[in-house]
């Protein structure tokens, strides 16, 4: 019997320190995991507020407006000129359908002559002058879009063979970067009157 109370009392003081070391192991552990999160939330916080957030397109747009603009002063220039082939140069390859015949069409290419655009009557017009009234903006399918105000003379057609005096018109210039390389994607009127299309700004045919 002796033996058994001197084995249960030297039993009991054993457990106490492990219950109370397991306790302090876990305090220590919580302590230090909310000191993590501390740390990196705020730092992560920092450096949000530091650094522009970058989701792709969203700072091209804006920290590539000099390059965007430069190519809507050389296209409303060689709109100016009238230079068909450098102007179609600037644009991406078309894709749809529609757009593959407005293309050939306004190029020439279907019939393996000089373009027709500005040799048309729908699209003879001289452009006098432009404006941008929108810096490059992001668009919702990441593509980068600025808008222009364009001083359009149209020429008046067989029944009235001259240019018309000067009309305000405004159209809108979608651009993607392919490779290191901007390109005009949509040419578009703003007019809702006008039919939507890669090439619409040149054609400028009415929607049904």
């Amino acid at each position: 019997m002796g033996d058994q109370n001197t084995q249960q009392i030297d039993q009991g003081p054993v457990n106490q320190p492990t219950t109370e070391n397991s306790k302090t192991n876990y305090l220590i552990i919580g302590l230090v995991v909310f000191i993590c999160f501390v740390i990196f939330g705020f730092g992560g916080y920092y450096l949000g507020k530091q650094s522009p957030i970058s989701d792709g397109l969203t700072d091209d747009c804006i920290t590539e407006k000099d390059s965007i603009l430069s190519i809507v002063t050389n296209f409303e220039t060689l709109q100016k000129n009238k230079d068909s082939k450098s102007v179609l140069a600037l644009f991406t390859a078309p894709q749809l359908q529609n757009e593959i015949s407005d293309y050939q069409n306004i190029s020439g290419k279907d019939a393996n002559i000089e373009p027709r655009l500005y040799n048309t009557v729908s699209t003879n017009f001289n452009t006098q002058s432009y404006k941008v009234i929108q810096q490059p903006l992001k668009s919702m399918d990441n593509s980068c879009i600025v808008e222009v105000e364009e001083q359009r003379s149209n020429y008046g057609g067989p029944a009235n063979p001259q240019y018309l005096p000067a009309q305000t018109e405004n159209f809108s210039l979608t651009f993607r970067k392919q490779g290191d390389e901007w390109k005009i994607d949509r040419y578009q009127s703003l007019d809702p009157k006008i039919k939507t299309g890669k090439y619409s700004g040149f054609l400028m045919e009415y929607a049904n």
